[in-house]
């Protein structure tokens, strides 16, 4: 489903019910740039990254020009049902790091307990090829988490990303310190969502 357009890109959001041919594409690009260009140690299998949280539940947010994918992000909501993996139960990538789940992240990754609610979306694996794509990606969430109803994003990425988040005249909030591992430095925060598309429909009916 295209939600929003920024010249000749296009963003649709789509789930693996979809059967779209955006999102073999975009788990490409996740490939090619996490594991080939940033040498992150994740899964890859045909060419593809993916991992647990990549579900059925889960949403993209994918950036395109036709059919070349130039960005894209996964959200989750907090409250979506659990992942379960032999014997561990998954949630969503933030708060399983908080509780030690995830031997790649470090549980300091939060102040307290990230929050398990319908109106709280995790916002993780963003990846841009295309600046303006990237910025169209982010113009798209915001219309998409309206449409939501939802009241907050947790974002899970470099510490840059905050200072990115408030270019875009989010005001966003840590959740916790900034942690590092072998990948990099990372910071959780959190934004309010903006609402942005219906201040927009609200302008045009005036």
């Amino acid at each position: 489903m295209k939600i929003l357009s920024l010249g000749d890109i296009d963003v649709s959001a789509i789930q693996f019910a979809d059967a779209s041919h955006l999102m073999p594409l975009f788990l490409r690009l996740r490939k090619r740039i996490f594991i080939d260009v940033m040498n992150w140690p994740l899964f890859a299998d045909d060419q593809l990254e993916f991992e647990q949280y990549d579900t059925f539940d889960s949403t993209y947010l994918v950036a395109h020009r036709g059919d070349e994918v130039l960005a894209g992000a996964r959200l989750v909501n907090t409250l979506s049902p659990p992942v379960i993996h032999g014997v561990e139960k998954y949630s969503y990538m933030i708060r399983d790091a908080y509780l030690g789940k995830l031997d790649g992240l470090p549980s300091g990754l939060c102040f307290e307990e990230p929050p398990l609610s319908k109106d709280t979306w995790e916002f993780t694996r963003y990846v841009s090829i295309d600046k303006r794509a990237g910025l169209a990606v982010m113009m798209a969430l915001d219309d998409f988490l309206s449409d939501q109803n939802a009241k907050y994003c947790l974002f899970l990425g470099p510490d840059t990303f905050l200072r990115y988040a408030r270019k875009l005249r989010y005001d966003p909030v840590p959740i916790g310190p900034v942690v590092g591992n072998q990948d990099g430095s990372f910071l959780a925060f959190k934004i309010a969502v903006q609402y942005r598309k219906q201040a927009r429909a609200k302008l045009s009916d005036a």
